[in-house]
């Protein structure tokens, strides 16, 4: 019977043992590479400020200051094996930099937990592989510059850093090189005197591939303070600079209340397999009007002022701007390849913005007086996708260049839902314009316009007008208009000017006289056009 448990015991141990093992096969076969840790080679630092009992276990004491010295001596002591220096809770007090190396992880106890308050210096990771850097809040001058170093980890790290120097709280930066394999998990920059996060490089190559932010946040950078110069441009997540990103993901990040744009990326470099998903972008554009920008720049005031500023090979998933001071979604200058998906803006000045970045109220052919700021602004073979705009003011959605395609875009109360001026090759599908400002559409030397099933309800018009196709000199030409529409009896649904080789289809719900006048132009088609009397409680007739 004895026997007979032992080798029961002996079973069950085995099979313990070989589930285990399965488990941790599994989980190394499923997990993303990570720095090496050593268990065996561990070293814990204690602040001057922590408990005794720690200070007991501790490999190095610090003492309250240039606190650097002994943690730069613990990173020092693993040697080229790497391991972990754990530091405590507690406050280190750092008046240099702090040199990481390679194959090492920096952990503290949390950022409630462990401060690193800096009067000079920071955290250096340069031409370093296998780096962690977790938990643990950095302050003063203490940002984390990470260049030309690959496979670098940074999770639950909080910054507040000064307006001491250039770049991002999280600043990354390349030269003559390509550096990959980044990733920011639950960071955040707040209040910071700087970008809270800034991509850039020199040289060539320079390259930054496979950069990874999630659940990060970017609160208030450069909206009580600035570096200078330059430091008037301050951003959030400036995702893009002088430099060529390939591969990154921004998912589930937070932007809010930062001198110009939330996400922003420049013309410049080159962007390759851009995604942004679930993110937010709120009352970002800070800086105020009488802000003077420098001799260099010859204005005053914000010039971005968007919550996603975006640019090149970009898709834009389930992202919401809301509140922001001129733009939701400004898509600029050589734009490629742009997508937004579910993407919302809830009461920002401007949704979408068009290439132009002045306040200036442009007066139309006919001093129409519609502003030139937009709500969506999509350039060269630039999509979007269930695209929402809820903008106070100004222009919803508009295209200066070629070969831009639309679906299930919303545009809410802007002055102007769909502004598409000297371009041709724009395609719609699914889209809304509600509650329009002025015009639900606005087209003016366009050529090559499909729109499918666009719904329009109740734009407030100009002259009476609720849409606007083109003037004699402006005409639009060979253009198809599917439209779903509802507006009052006092503004008529599709008025143009000039336009040649017209197409228009659907259901327009109206009481108005004359719902449909295109003015000394030809081969213009509208027996396709249903037009029916009375409202409807839904949008759709």
């Amino acid at each position: 019977m004895i026997q007979s448990a032992i080798n029961m015991g002996i079973l069950v141990l085995l099979a313990i043992f070989m589930s285990t093992m399965v488990i941790l096969t599994f989980m190394q076969e499923n997990s993303e590479p990570v720095a090496p840790v050593s268990t065996s080679n561990t070293i814990l630092v204690t602040a001057h400020d922590s408990p005794e009992e720690l200070k007991v276990l501790a490999d190095y004491i610090c003492d309250g200051t240039a606190d650097q010295v002994e943690i730069q001596r613990a990173l020092n002591a693993l040697g080229s094996a790497g391991g972990t220096v754990t530091l405590t809770e507690g406050t280190f007090q750092l008046d240099s930099n702090l040199n990481i190396p390679s194959n090492v992880v920096l952990e503290g106890q949390g950022p409630d937990a462990t401060w690193l308050s800096w009067s000079s210096g920071r955290i250096m990771c340069e031409a370093q592989q296998n780096v962690v850097l977790r938990d643990f809040k950095t302050t003063g001058t203490g940002a984390i510059f990470l260049y030309n170093s690959d496979h670098v980890k940074v999770h639950n790290v909080t910054a507040t850093v000064d307006n001491s120097f250039y770049g991002g709280a999280f600043f990354l930066y390349v030269g003559n090189d390509v550096m990959e394999d980044i990733e920011f998990v639950n960071c955040k920059a707040i209040d910071c005197g700087r970008h809270g996060w800034q991509s850039a490089g020199e040289g060539s190559p320079r390259v930054i591939r496979n950069i990874r932010y999630i659940d990060c946040e970017a609160i208030n950078c450069g909206r009580y303070s600035q570096y200078s110069p330059h430091g008037q441009w301050t951003c959030g997540f400036q995702l893009a600079e002088n430099a060529d990103v390939e591969d990154c993901q921004v998912i589930r990040c937070y932007a809010e209340g930062n001198l110009e744009a939330g996400f922003i990326v420049e013309a410049a470099p080159k962007k390759t397999r851009f995604v942004l998903q679930d993110c937010v972008s709120k009352n970002n554009g800070q800086k105020p009007d009488d802000y003077y920008n420098g001799p260099d720049e010859g204005m005053s005031g914000c010039l971005f002022g968007a919550g996603f500023w975006i640019d090149g090979d970009m898709t834009l998933i389930n992202c919401t701007a809301a509140d922001n001071r001129k733009y939701g979604f400004a898509v600029w200058s050589s734009s490629s390849y742009t997508s937004l998906y579910n993407s919302t803006d809830a009461g920002s000045e401007i949704g979408h913005q068009p290439d132009r970045t002045d306040d200036v109220y442009r007066p139309l052919e006919g001093s129409h007086g519609i502003p030139v700021e937009s709500g969506y602004q999509m350039q060269r073979k630039t999509s979007t996708y269930n695209g929402t705009s809820g903008s106070r003011e100004n222009i919803g959605l508009s295209s200066t260049d070629p070969d831009v395609h639309l679906y299930s875009c919303t545009d809410n109360r802007s002055t102007v839902g769909f502004w598409l001026v000297e371009t041709h090759g724009v395609y719609l599908k699914d889209c809304s314009s509600l509650n329009a400002r002025a015009y639900a559409i606005y087209a003016l030397e366009a050529e090559g316009v499909t729109m499918e099933n666009l719904c329009m309800t109740y734009p407030a018009g100009v002259n009476g007008n609720g849409t606007f196709f083109g003037t004699l000199a402006h005409p639009v030409l060979n253009s198809q208009f599917d439209i779903i529409g509802q507006n009052s009896a006092d503004v008529r649904t599709v008025y143009g000017e000039g336009g040649r080789g017209l197409t228009f289809t659907g259901v327009i719900r109206t009481d108005h006289p004359e719902p449909v006048v295109i003015r000394g132009g030809s081969d213009v088609d509208t027996s396709g056009l249903r037009i029916l009397t009375g409202t409807e409680d839904s949008y759709w007739p």
